[in-house]
């Protein structure tokens, strides 16, 4: 996905019993893995897309589990606590992400009664281990984001 040559990158993992025409004999579809960083990158592009003028100033994260194209994952953000400055403040949020497995996009039942169900008070504790609705921690840390005060504008 993002031509990194490292072996462990490259790896990929066969799933049986999808249909496909691009399948082999043994009906076996290759999914290749996605890189961390492009998972990391939700924090990122969920501040990015809500808050205008947010920077992304540092993140310590641990992958636990390997993500494959097309599973489904969902990112939650805790603000653990903030740092008010004249100019903004800079909020710190624990980062959990759940992983729900391969959905196919086209297809998948699954994939419609997940968006359609809410999440439960539970889903919005970030702890080490834990479980989402079915969905394995698989990347898991803190982020740091400065956001401008909008008074100023």
């Amino acid at each position: 996905m993002v031509r990194d040559q490292n072996p462990l990158i490259r790896r990929q993992k066969v799933n049986k019993g999808y249909d496909s025409k691009d399948d082999d004999e043994n009906d076996a579809k290759i999914i290749p893995l996605v890189h961390g960083q492009l998972i990391s990158s939700l924090a990122s592009s969920i501040f990015g897309s809500l808050i205008p003028g947010a920077i992304y100033r540092s993140q310590h994260l641990v992958y636990r589990k390997p993500v494959y194209a097309n599973d489904l994952l969902k990112c939650h953000l805790l603000i653990s606590k903030q740092r008010s400055f004249q100019k903004g403040v800079i909020v710190f949020c624990d980062m959990t992400v759940f992983n729900f497995g391969y959905v196919d996009m086209y297809n998948d039942e699954n994939l419609n009664n997940f968006l359609a169900a809410g999440d439960s008070k539970e889903d919005h504790v970030a702890e080490k281990g834990m479980k989402s609705s079915n969905g394995d921690v698989c990347v898991d840390g803190e982020v740091k984001v400065w956001i401008p005060n909008i008074c100023d504008k």
